[in-house]
């Protein structure tokens, strides 16, 4: 389903933030209001949930969200109380040429004789990302929706995952900020944390979204002008680690409808199909002679990727030998 999805002016940033707190010692928790100390402009908390997960700990979620004037937009602490207890809590909002309007890392402290840490670090940003999507469903303020792809699209480009990436696809591969999301993927494509942890992540609650991506691709790069290697890269690599049944069908569409396009996703994306590809000696050879017609580096650093059957190798070189001669 395509829908058109406006490029937020960044020039009427909105003085307030978004972020997430969470305790695992849920069970000594009796109240779960948190009490915010000696400040006159508190922040509001929109969303509160319980999960418990089958492996980890139970955690009690919090999102609270805080107005405030830009003087203050970088650097923040509050002083809380929960169930009898004392924290400090302390917000770093900094970001390149402006601030996040959704912070996806906090420090909090539980006060004492010697302050506490109390971990803030077992929830991914994508987890947050979905949570803070649900916050705003939930508190009716999906026009905040813009601001976080744009803090999620900016915190890709520094902390480059797989899994944030698919996360973030899944949300605005039908919007404008898809084009900038193929951007930033494209700067990323040798990251080892990127392409080394495909198959570690649970990324198969997206398979009927990508199911659905794969019914309107030519759509989708029409109508918001996206980069088709970048977006077809993306999309392969989804379908070949995880709907592997898609990924021939789609292979196979390009290959008969836009050859030269399946081509240049084979030879830059090569490092992100973890599960093997199947090739006949005569797609290998058109491969090969497709990544020769370029330059003899594409040829050797994507091209020869292919050859790993000694065999199929020789035959291969022998076959493009006779037709030189």
């Amino acid at each position: 389903m395509i829908k058109e999805s406006k490029e937020y002016n960044t020039s009427k940033e909105l003085n307030e933030y978004f972020f997430l707190i969470y305790f695992t010692n849920i069970k000594e928790i009796q109240d779960n209001d948190i009490k915010f100390k000696n400040e006159k402009n508190n922040p509001k908390c929109i969303f509160t949930k319980k999960i418990e997960p089958k492996d980890g700990n139970p955690k009690l979620i919090k999102i609270f969200k805080y107005s405030f004037e830009k003087k203050e937009m970088m650097k923040k602490n509050f002083e809380f109380s929960l169930s009898s207890k004392e924290y400090q809590l302390e917000i770093k909002n900094k970001k390149e040429k402006s601030f996040f309007n959704f912070v996806f890392q906090i420090i909090l402290q539980e006060k004492g004789i010697f302050k506490s840490k109390i971990e803030q670090n077992e929830i991914n940003i994508y987890d947050q990302m979905n949570y803070f999507i649900e916050a705003l469903n939930r508190n009716k303020e999906t026009d905040k929706l813009d601001l976080l792809y744009l803090d999620s699209i900016f915190l890709y480009s520094k902390k480059p995952n797989f899994h944030f990436l698919i996360t973030i696809f899944v949300n605005v591969y039908n919007t404008n900020y898809c084009s900038k999301l193929l951007e930033e993927f494209n700067k990323k494509i040798d990251e080892p944390l990127q392409k080394d942890k495909i198959m570690e992540e649970n990324l198969d609650k997206y398979k009927e979204i990508f199911v659905d991506i794969c019914q309107n691709t030519e759509d989708l790069i029409s109508s918001f002008s996206l980069n088709k290697i970048d977006f077809y890269g993306l999309v392969l690599c989804y379908l070949n680690n995880y709907i592997n049944e898609k990924y021939q069908e789609k292979f196979n569409e390009l290959y008969k409808n836009d050859k030269d396009t399946l081509f240049e996703v084979l030879l830059k994306y090569k490092s992100y199909f973890k599960k093997q590809i199947n090739l006949d000696t005569d797609k290998l050879n058109e491969i090969i002679q497709f990544a020769a017609g370029k330059n003899y580096k594409e040829f050797k650093n994507n091209g020869l990727f292919y050859l790993n059957n000694i065999t199929i190798f020789l035959e291969i070189i022998e076959k493009n030998k006779e037709n030189n001669n």
